[in-house]
């Protein structure tokens, strides 16, 4: 645990800030050194930018904490944007169609008994729905429409939004990564729009995530993209790739990570790089150059 800092900012490139945070709190629950000890491991807003590792650092904490990064409960709260909603979250009251089927997230408690529950996009969520959270966040007990009590206390809670438009700037709490909203009494009035100062006092951080620059894209797209990509290719084809500098600067300038931020990176990459990949595979058996990417064999 002491190197959990380490472990999420390897993986997720660019938020060193929010890896300090994030490991903070979570290693102040893990030692019981939270008054409350039957709440979650954590609690947490991740605001920032669609692309900027938000859920990267979901899936980073569950494998750091879990050791297996599938220990992951995700629900889309842009389904639930409406009050009868809640029964496709919770399930339907005894007597009403679809009581006898297990919505999602009952399903992910009973499977999964500790790791991480990511409520993506939660500002979409219908207010009542948000509102159903509160006793979790608390309490770390979530009630199902069977009446069933659900622990969360070995589970870190994680709301994703880009409510508000943040990009890592600094809002009310003080710098990038900041503790939450009680700290100093201030509560953005851009993040009030979208949840209940209740709601927000029951976060243990919010975090934010910074837009990614140059540096950290070119990182991404040495030390993940390709990594990966030979990784693969060496494990089924028993070949690595190359690529020329000018094709590292052309995926880069043709990526508007400004907007989408590693996913448009990642598109690109395929379409530049592992395309070229698979053409050369299927032509020549494995080796030769095309567009500024070389494949050779490992043998």
């Amino acid at each position: 645990m002491g190197s959990l800092e380490g472990f999420l900012a390897e993986r997720v490139v660019g938020q060193e800030a929010a890896a300090h945070s994030v490991a903070n709190t979570i290693r102040l629950c893990k030692h019981r050194l939270d008054p409350r000890p039957a709440r979650p491991d954590g609690v947490f807003l991740f605001l920032g930018p669609t692309g900027v590792g938000k859920t990267s650092m979901a899936l980073s904490i569950a494998e750091a904490v879990c050791g297996n990064k599938d220990a992951v409960i995700r629900v889309d709260m842009g389904e639930f944007n409406n009050p009868s909603s809640t029964n496709r979250l919770l399930g339907a009251d005894p007597g009403y169609v679809g009581h006898d089927s297990e919505p999602a997230l009952v399903r992910g408690l009973l499977t999964w008994h500790a790791g991480v529950l990511l409520l993506d996009e939660f500002e979409k969520a219908h207010h009542e729905v948000q509102q159903l959270f509160l006793a979790a966040f608390d309490e770390g007990r979530l009630r199902d429409a069977k009446g069933r009590s659900h622990s969360l206390s070995n589970f870190t809670v994680i709301a994703t939004s880009n409510a508000g438009g943040y990009s890592g700037r600094e809002v009310g709490f003080g710098s990038g990564a900041a503790r939450g909203p009680s700290v100093e009494g201030k509560i953005p009035k851009e993040l009030l729009s979208f949840f209940s100062a209740e709601l927000l006092s029951r976060f243990d951080e919010v975090v934010f995530f910074q837009p990614l620059v140059e540096r950290h894209l070119l990182d991404i797209f040495h030390s993940q993209l390709l990594r990966g990509l030979n990784d693969r290719l060496a494990e089924d084809s028993g070949v690595f790739v190359q690529v020329r500098e000018e094709l590292v600067s052309k995926v880069l300038a043709q990526a508007d990570c400004s907007r989408f931020g590693a996913r448009e990176l990642q598109r690109v990459f395929q379409r530049l790089v592992t395309q070229p990949v698979l053409s050369l595979l299927g032509e020549t058996g494995g080796t030769g150059e095309l567009d500024g990417v070389t494949v050779l064999s490992l043998l």
